[in-house]
């Protein structure tokens, strides 16, 4: 890459955009949380990887390392992360999980904290992001466990 072009590579953003419920079980969910990526520089980003750490109620229920992605020059792309979501671990029991759908609880706080890693000759960008929300939780019957 010649060296005018990399100085001036500008600092892709990222910004956290909505989740989309997959699949849903009485104890797990399958989410994706999507996060749009305006990258304003001339060349696309090949070398693009993601760690992050979901908490439901202040437990931490999932983790993803080293998710990688690619975006094309001069757009805004969509990156998704999966994750698999223990509604079990979060409440701590089944038990206390179905306590909580008997009292008409729908939803549970959530926070999610990635690191975007993008990689370029002569440039490497560490991009922090948080996200919250609520998901939603299961809808159960005595007999889902």
């Amino acid at each position: 890459m010649p060296e005018s072009l990399s100085s001036n590579l500008k600092t892709p953003e990222i910004t956290y955009d909505r989740f989309e419920v997959k699949r849903m079980a009485p104890d797990k969910a399958e989410v994706e949380f999507i996060f749009i990526l305006n990258n304003p520089n001339p060349l696309g980003l090949d070398n693009i990887s993601a760690n992050y750490e979901l908490f439901l109620k202040g437990q931490s229920t999932a983790q993803g390392k080293d998710v990688k992605f690619s975006v094309k020059p001069n757009s805004k792309s969509e990156i998704r992360l999966p994750a698999e979501i223990s509604y079990i671990k979060a409440f701590k029991s089944a038990e206390i999980l179905a306590e909580a759908a008997i009292r008409g609880q729908k939803s549970i706080p959530f926070t999610l904290n990635a690191v975007f890693m993008i990689d370029v000759k002569l440039a490497t960008f560490s991009i922090p992001v948080t996200a919250k929300g609520d998901l939603p939780l299961p809808e159960l019957n005595v007999n889902s466990f």
